[in-house]
């Protein structure tokens, strides 16, 4: 497998902190608010199991991964 090549501006892009615009921290608060949500809904419904701490794990990532397009994207496709 071949992976692209990485451009020094979205390295830069990448590891540098992105202040939040008040429309980005309330998609921030919406994304954060919603997986805790379904968190609470996968704790109280499945058993205790390396499944249930893995589904939990998992969506984490994928609320950090969210954060991530809208910080490192906010120039690119900004409609706030």
């Amino acid at each position: 497998m071949s992976y692209p090549h990485i451009a020094p501006e979205e390295i830069e892009n990448w590891f540098t902190y992105h202040a939040p615009t008040v429309q980005q921290a309330s998609h921030y608060e919406a994304l954060r608010s919603a997986g805790r949500q379904l968190a609470n809904v996968i704790n109280n419904l499945t058993p205790e199991s390396q499944e249930k701490w893995q589904a939990i794990f998992e969506l984490r990532s994928v609320i950090m991964w969210a954060n991530a397009a809208i910080a490192c994207n906010a120039e690119t496709n900004t409609p706030w």
